[in-house]
């Protein structure tokens, strides 16, 4: 997949880098790479090519980073649903619960998301 990298140099002045990756995987595994890496630039921005589009303007939001890289495991999660990864609702404590196996594959997508999103803020 293509990948465009919006990175700002020491000076503050600011391009894109296209790369291209096999999948979600390696694009986290090269981003912490680039993190660990930077010296005179740091990338402030990450666009998959299924994102892009054209037509609409680029703008910032604020987001809750761990919030959202909750989500995302959780999702990951979800979508990987198995007999020994099962999730359920607490209806009393109000709350989601995890097996223990699941748990294990939630922090460490919970961890692999947050490196991806405190790579890419300004």
């Amino acid at each position: 997949m293509k990948v465009s990298l919006d990175i700002k140099k020491a000076n503050g002045d600011v391009y894109t880098r296209d790369i291209v990756v096999n999948d979600d995987r390696h694009l986290s595994n090269y981003l912490r790479k680039a993190a660990r890496d930077e010296s005179e630039s740091k990338i402030i921005g990450v666009h998959k090519e299924d994102d892009i589009d054209k037509d609409l303007p680029m703008e910032n939001i604020t987001i809750n980073k761990l919030e959202l890289a909750s989500e995302l495991a959780h999702e990951k999660l979800v979508a990987n649903w198995s007999e020994s990864i099962r999730i359920y609702e607490d209806e009393e404590a109000s709350v989601t619960v995890y097996t223990e196996e699941a748990q294990d594959i939630f922090n460490e997508e919970y961890d692999n998301y947050l490196t991806l999103i405190e790579s890419c803020k300004a």
